[in-house]
């Protein structure tokens, strides 16, 4: 991993077509100031082409995906995807950009480190359950405002519900917290220890206090969690209002049962009930 991140000639990073018509966003605030763009891959253009602008709540990325589902239209807080004019989302792997909304010359070390951490812990998950391990490469900064940006390319399972996507993107922005860990049990005790030293303007370190040791019982348990209703995700979204999905299809929500899936909160809580 660190030979694959370190630094190369900028010439030879590859290029992104950006998606040009940025709108205002409503964000709550997000410490980190992480940055999140589905891109894609066109064989016709030779190129990888970003699907929607930047976004530091991680809400917007499900909506994009339901969106791009239903073809139909979605705008929310300024956010706006329309199959008809964004670009595809990939559903047969899960390819997300990151970068950080402000990086200083100095600070590229340390932001190139957290994506370290970010791809161990993805890592981590994915070995413990037989999921293809996320591959991260820098990317080409031209055309963007941002000092530095990664591609995550990941197995299709993050990007196959709502909130997968979002427990990806959260150990993704996990990554700011440098965890150094050796196995399951290490990585529990730290992440215990960030919930219980949470900071209220830090909202992953709150989120962990609901999280941190229900992480590894959600994605083993994926499969009975989101069971497959139709050929590219998990739950029936026309089942539900645009608010509704934004604000109730993440892993906390999940993990606090008051998902829009009745059902879904009967399983999460049989599954904490029967958890190792």
């Amino acid at each position: 991993m660190l030979k694959m991140l370190k630094k190369r000639n900028k010439e030879k990073l590859i290029e992104v077509k950006w998606f040009k018509d940025v709108k205002h966003l409503s964000e709550i605030y997000q410490k980190t100031g992480m940055l999140f763009a589905f891109v894609t891959y066109s064989e016709e253009k030779d190129t990888y082409i970003a699907c929607h602008q930047w976004v530091k709540c991680r809400d917007f990325l499900p909506d994009a995906v339901r969106a791009f589902a239903t073809k139909t239209p979605c705008v929310i807080y300024g956010f706006e995807y329309n199959s008809k004019l964004n670009p595809p989302i990939d559903m047969e792997h899960m390819r997300m950009l990151v970068s950080k909304q402000v990086i200083s010359k100095e600070g590229l070390p340390d932001f190139k480190d957290t994506i370290v951490s970010a791809t161990m812990l993805l890592n981590h998950f994915e070995k413990e359950n037989g999921i293809t391990l996320t591959k991260v490469q820098e990317m080409s900064t031209k055309g963007s405002k941002q000092k530095a940006i990664y591609m995550f390319t990941s197995s299709p399972v993050w990007v196959q519900s709502p909130f997968m996507v979002s427990l990806y993107t959260f150990l993704i922005r996990l990554g700011e917290k440098k965890v150094k860990f050796k196995d399951k049990k290490e990585l529990l005790t730290k992440l215990k220890r960030i919930a219980d030293n949470k900071n209220d303007n830090d909202n992953d370190s709150v989120y962990l206090g609901k999280l941190w040791d229900r992480l590894h019982s959600i994605v083993a348990n994926r499969n009975i969690l989101f069971p497959k209703k139709n050929k590219l995700h998990d739950i029936n979204f026309k089942d539900y209002a645009i608010h509704d999905f934004h604000n109730y299809t993440g892993i906390k929500s999940l993990v606090e049962f008051c998902t829009p899936d009745k059902e879904l909160n009967k399983r999460v809580i049989k599954m904490l009930k029967t958890k190792k």
